[in-house]
């Protein structure tokens, strides 16, 4: 999934679960993990539909 998120930073559930060809709760499982590491925060702040953004990648093209 580490390799999608470079084409594609900002991901839901569903997307990962498309990307990576796993079950709908394989792929909530694994977007879980990535939160709790810090890796995929959660932007949109909502229970449903929630969006997750891989900030790291995208920062780096950010201007200081």
């Amino acid at each position: 999934m580490l390799e999608h998120l470079y084409e594609y930073p900002i991901v839901a559930v569903n997307d990962v679960k498309d990307l990576v060809q796993i079950s709908y709760l394989a792929a909530n499982n694994l977007v879980r993990k990535f939160v709790e590491q810090g890796v995929l925060p959660e932007i949109t702040g909502q229970r449903r539909n929630r969006r997750f953004r891989y900030a790291e990648y995208i920062d780096l093209f950010n201007d200081a």
